[in-house]
């Protein structure tokens, strides 16, 4: 199973795995940890990638509880 850690960064290259786009000091995104099969990675998302995963994530959830009902 993966283990994420959520955390603020602050590195001058690194790139956004959602959309390519360059991340630059300062900017907000998120470094998600995790393992997998032994080797450790990291996974950056910017702000509007964040902003679009959550609500894709809010409509899955919508979605399943109205099922639900």
């Amino acid at each position: 199973m993966w283990t994420y850690l959520m955390k603020m960064f602050q590195k001058n290259t690194k790139t956004c795995d959602q959309c390519g786009v360059v991340l630059k000091k300062n900017d907000p995104a998120i470094c998600l940890h995790g393992i997998d099969d032994g080797l450790e990675y990291e996974i950056y998302v910017c702000e509007p990638c964040c902003e679009r995963l959550a609500n894709e994530y809010d409509e899955v959830e919508e979605a399943n509880l109205a099922e639900q009902d």
